[in-house]
Formats: structure tokens, sequence, C-alpha cells
């Protein structure tokens, strides 16, 4: 269900009868340089047009360490890159405007990136990179009794939400507002501020109902205010760009591909002597928070087993792709799948069962010694897998299937369906963006009004309309207030504080922490302190180790365990894959709505379903968009049973929207991998790519 605040408006929903339509010029090449733009015919009105040397301000927006041009200036990067801005009265005309404008390019080669890539041009096309390292992994390898090595790959994938991107704006006297469906408002105000050469004071930032999103709006809705804005300030009027649904899947904010290669080293004994992995990251013409997903990559890309010797090289590699960022997950979803079929593929080789192998070889590569924070880890890690197997009877089930598909070489020799079982182990780390937010608090603010009604403030964006009630029942509980009587503050950046981007759970593990510190100090007070009181708490992110790196275990970051278990089952004919069942096993801490809770896993459960299987599309002729898929229909959406751990001595609640993104994707592919014979590495899995391992 959406998120409606309490003007119950959308973003399309805004309107002024002075307003204008505001819409992009973008380039229709990958790679070139601009020579000319010109107006071949009479256009018909009286256009606004904005191009880069019109923006008063910054020319760039900046995402932490990263930025890209605002408008294009001469050298294209990418096929749909913005050149200018149109605004007219109607959006027909503003449309008639910019098809009557014509940019004159000469085209350049441009480079896309696969895993045939060169050396020499990976490091010139490298433009950042994180490294890690423990031990000797180059001796370990070479001592090694077995090594194995694996390449594997996950494509793009393109958020699905209901309502558009877009940003309604309107000048004022003192103060420009904007209307942004965003989840980070205080980077809006922040970007639009520098474009316009203001003080940041002078932009108030509001958000409207926003319908579940799967991140999608971190970066992007930014850009797309920034553009709202310079039209408004331009012609000194009201200003809507809402971005058609095919432009935003053309061009809009997306999941990166990630290639990561394996190589491990086992020793005589079966333990992992050493790990030797490479992550290369195509993040398109411009990087999005690429220090955040290199980082993220880096320290999941183990999983959670022990090893002695670790080296891992990431990369982030520039190409004439549009800009992609992260997703839900940010970088630890593509890892876990590399991570876990690397896993299964291991155990296999063994002849060990993978729910067994796991076990023997639960840790953390990157500790030292073993920690008493490390063995409750590992414990959490060993009972969701136990519970996981024993709930899906996956041990008499995957040894079923092995003899099916020993006795059966190959889907060309199966006379009837085959099925396969597949397992995953996954964890989630939520709460604060690690990189380059060292000094940086998020805040909430509740007041006590005289009337003995609780207003809470925060610039938080739920993530489903659950939350704002999980919120007010936290609020309620605390101070003995019904919840009709406790108010979410619309969201206004001149009223509320900064509670930082709304991603990673960050409202769970984050927000509500602070809704209750409020709610407890308030308390403290009521009693002996007159009304109104006011109280504001605040959580600052972890600060960095010694070398300056940060540990995503420490405590200021909130840990969520999960494993799954997916069966499946093929058409040898057709080679469709249904899924019979999929079963999950989460310790997430204190559970503070069950049926919530659920349905947050259910629903990224058919996300992760989506990435799997029904995420592409194709361009015709005249860059329309042909064969586009969706989300998966009621026919595709299997039985799926949750099963929450009992968290023992964990109070806080920790989140889990991300982690079926990190779980599914692997669990699936090894059941498909069993089911076929054939070793999945990549995704999506379609029956075009099962056909091809069957051509080989």
């Amino acid at each position: 269900m959406a998120v409606k605040t309490d003007t119950d408006k959308y973003i399309d929903d805004y309107y002024s009868p002075d307003m204008l339509h505001g819409v992009i010029v973008r380039s229709r090449i990958k790679k070139g340089k601009i020579q000319s733009i010109g107006f071949p015919g009479e256009i018909s009105g009286n256009p606004a047009i904005l191009t880069s040397e019109d923006i008063p301000g910054n020319k760039f927006i900046s995402f932490s360490s990263d930025s890209m041009p605002l408008l294009c200036t001469g050298e294209i990067a990418y096929e749909g890159e913005p050149v200018l801005l149109v605004a007219d009265k109607t959006l027909k005309s503003a449309k008639e405007a910019a098809a009557d404008i014509e940019i004159v390019c000469d085209k350049e080669p441009a480079f896309s990136f696969s895993p045939q890539t060169s050396r020499e041009i990976i490091e010139e096309r490298t433009t950042a990179r994180k490294n890690l390292s423990k031990g000797n992994a180059v001796k370990a390898l070479s001592a090694s009794s077995h090594i194995f090595e694996g390449r594997y790959a996950t494509s793009t994938q393109l958020p699905k939400y209901s309502d558009p991107q877009g940003a309604f704006v309107k000048p004022g006297k003192k103060a420009i507002t904007v209307i942004s469906s965003s989840q980070w408002p205080f980077h809006v105000r922040s970007s639009v501020a520098s474009a316009l050469n203001i003080p940041e004071e002078n932009v108030i930032v509001k958000v409207p109902a926003l319908s579940p999103h799967l991140d999608g709006k971190i970066w992007y809705p930014s850009l797309i205010a920034v553009y709202t804005a310079l039209l408004a300030w331009k012609t000194q009027k009201p200003v809507r760009m809402i971005l058609p649904p095919e432009e935003d899947i053309q061009y809009g904010p997306r999941r990166a591909p990630v290639f990561i290669n394996h190589k491990t080293g086992i020793d005589k004994t079966g333990k992992i002597t050493g790990m030797d992995i490479e992550v290369l990251i195509d993040a398109g013409a411009y990087p999005v928070l690429s220090a955040e997903m290199l980082y993220r990559a880096c320290h999941s890309v183990t999983g959670f087993y022990s090893c002695p010797n670790i080296s891992i090289n990431s990369r982030i590699i520039r190409t004439n792709n549009p800009p992609a960022g992260p997703l839900t997950g940010f970088g630890f979803n593509q890892s876990f799948f590399s991570v876990e079929m690397h896993i299964n593929r291991i155990a296999e080789l063994s002849r060990i069962d993978p729910l067994t192998w796991r076990k023997n070889h639960l840790g953390n590569s990157f500790e030292k010694k073993i920690s008493k924070r490390i063995q409750s880890q590992i414990k959490t890690a060993e009972q969701v897998l136990d519970d996981a197997g024993q709930r899906s009877d996956f041990l008499r089930k995957y040894s079923s299937y092995e003899l099916m598909k020993k006795r059966k070489n190959g889907v060309e020799k199966l006379g009837t369906s085959l099925r396969g079982i597949g397992i995953a182990l996954a964890y989630q780390i939520s709460g604060f963006l690690v990189q380059n937010e060292s000094q940086s608090a998020y805040s909430v603010t509740a007041r006590l009004d005289d009337n003995e009604k609780l207003h809470i403030s925060t610039s938080g964006i739920p993530g489903s309309k659950g939350t704002r009630h999980i919120w007010r029942e936290t609020a309620g509980r605390i101070l003995g207030i019904e919840t009709a009587n406790i108010f979410i503050d619309d969201i206004d950046t001149s009223i509320v504080p900064d509670s930082g981007p709304s991603i990673l759970s960050h409202n769970i593990s984050i927000i509500s922490r602070l809704i209750e510190r409020s709610c407890n100090a308030i308390q403290q007070q009521r009693f002996r302190n007159p009304l109104p009181i006011l109280v504001k708490r605040s959580m600052k992110s972890p600060k960095a180790d010694q070398d300056g790196d940060f540990s995503l275990f420490r405590s200021g970051h909130s840990v969520s365990w999960g494993a799954a278990v997916v069966e499946v089952e093929i058409n040898p004919i057709t080679l469709e894959t249904a899924i019979r069942s999929i079963w999950l096993s989460v310790d997430c801490g204190q559970i503070l709505n069950n049926y919530l809770a659920a349905s947050t896993l259910e629903a990224g459960v058919l996300h992760a379903l989506e990435w799997l299987k029904f995420n592409s599309y194709q361009k015709d002729k005249d860059f329309r968009l042909v064969g586009l898929t969706g989300l998966p229909g009621p026919a595709d959406i299997p039985e799926i049973q949750i099963h929450f751990m009992e968290s023992g001595k964990r109070t806080q609640p920790s989140g889990i929207g991300e982690l079926p993104c990190s779980l599914i994707p692997a669990a699936f592919s090894t059941a498909l991998s069993q089911a076929t014979g054939y070793y999945i590495d990549s995704i999506p899995v379609t029956p075009d790519r099962i056909f091809g391992y069957q051509e080989g």
C-alpha cells in the first residue's frame, strides 16, 4: 500500500493554474561531441529554454564523492544524457518545442564493459577502487590442495513504482518551495541551493505521497528537482516536471551490473585456505555513491565464511551506459549472489551437502580473532540455516534430487519435469551510510503538547504505510497515549530535522530507535516539568577504525540474518521454471509488528524474482520501448513460508527489507542448477539463457 502524507497527494496531483510544464531534451547517441543546437522550424508558442550556460550556480550535482554535470556541456557520455530543458504552458506544447530542437553531433565509438574486456582497458576505465587484504592469499592459494574458480554476473535492475519521478517547484519572494518525490529531502535542498547559488535556508523541500520504491528514489529525484527549480527560477512561474514511465525506464535510476571473479583454495581437510576475489561494477557514465557500493560489496563478497588469507580487488568501471547506482542492498545483493553460488559449487565438488558445508565453515573473514561478538553471529547464522533446512526438509530433498540428476544427464534427456532445491545464507547491515558520513548525525524531535498530544518530526520517508503505524505504536506504548493523539509531521525541511536518507532499512533500525529514545526522555520529564515538552535525539554514524576503515559489524550498525531455501520445477520442453515453494528463516532482533515484517519480506521476494526472471526491455528504431516485462503476476507468485526466530537478548529491531534480494537469487539459481545439471552463474535466468547452457 502506498505511503501518504497528510495531504494525500502524489507528485502528479500538484497543480497551479499558471504553472508551466517542463521536459528534458536528451541526446540520442551514446558518445560524441555536440557540434550545434538549432531550431530548423518555427517553434509554436513562447517556450522557455535553458542550457548549461544559463545555470546561475554549480553546474554539477554531487552525491557524496561522486558528481555529474546537470546538463551536457559538449561531450556526450551516454544515450539519454540531458542536454537542455524546455518549459511551456501545456505539456503538449513543451514536447512539441522539444521535438523541434535539433542537436547535431559527431558520433564516437561507445564503450560497454564485458567479462572479455582487456586488463588494459579495465585499468583505463577505472574511476574508483577499493582493495582489502588479510594474510597472504597468493601464497595460500599456491599451497592449496584444490582451487575452485568461478565467474559470476548480475544484470541491471529497474525499480518499479506506481507513482512517477517528478517535482513541482513554486518560486517565492523569500524562498523557493520544492515538492519532490524523494527518499532524501535534505539532499534535494542542498542540490537545488547549489544550482541556484542561494542559501539552503531559502529552499523549502516537501515530500508528497510515495508508493513503495525499492530505493529507486534516492538520488534521481534530486536531479529532477534541480531541473524543475532551474526552469522555475528562469520563468519565475511554478513549474511541474513529471518523467514519463518510458523515459524513467530508459534513463532513470537502476541497479549497477556487477561482474565478480572468485578463486578459492581448499586444503586436504576441506578448510578454506585463501580467497582471491575481483569485483567489477559497471556504474555507467557517471557513478553514483560509488564509494558506498564498493565498500559494501567488498565487505560482503566473502559471505560469512572463515578464511585466513584474503585478497579483494574491487573497481568502479565507467562506461557509456546511463548512470547506475545503488538500489536496495547497495552492493550486498550482487556480492551475496556470487559467493553463495560459489560456495554451493565448492560443496558439490567436495561431495558435501551445501547446508552441512556452510555450518562447518561459518565465520567472519575480516576478523583477526574470533571475538564474543563474532561467536554470537556464528551461532545465529547456524540457527537460521538449521531452521530453514528443517522446515523445508532440505537434506532429504537435496539427496533425492541429486540422485535424479545423476541418473538423467541434462534437460534434453528428460521426459518429465525435474526438480531442484537450493539454499543461501546472508546478512543485512542496516542504518548508516558508511562512506563520507563519519561526522554526520541523524535526528528526530518529539513534542508533547499541553493537551497531551504528541507530534513526531522526522525527514524519514517510510517504505510503507505500516511504518508510520509502528512509530505511533512505539510512542503510544511508552507514553500511554492513544495512537489517535499521535501525529507524524508532514516533511518540510524548514521544520523537520535532518534524519538522513531513507535507505538500508533506516526507518526501522535508526528512526524507530530515535523515536523510542525521544519518548523515553519525555516520559522522564512529563511529571516534573510543565507541558509542552520538546525533545531532540540524534545518532551519529560509527567512527572509522585506526586505518580509516569501518567495520560493518560494529555496534553502530544493526545486523539481521536470514537463510532461504527455494525448490523449483522445470519444464523440459519450454524450459520454463516454476517455484514450488520458498522458505525464509530470519533473525532480526525485536519485531515491532509481525504482519508488517512478513509483508516486507514478501514484497522483497517479489522484487528478487523480478530481478531474476522479469527484468528486460528493448528499443525499436524510433527509441520506443518494446518487450517490457514487469513484476511477477499472480501465477508466478509461489508459496512463501516465513519464520521469525526468537532473538533472545536482542531487544533492538533490525532491518530486513534487503534480505530477500541477497538470498533468493542464489537459492533459486542453485536449485535450477541441480534441476538442469547446468551450472548457473549469472542472472537474470530465462528460458533463453537455459537454452544457451544446453547448446554449450
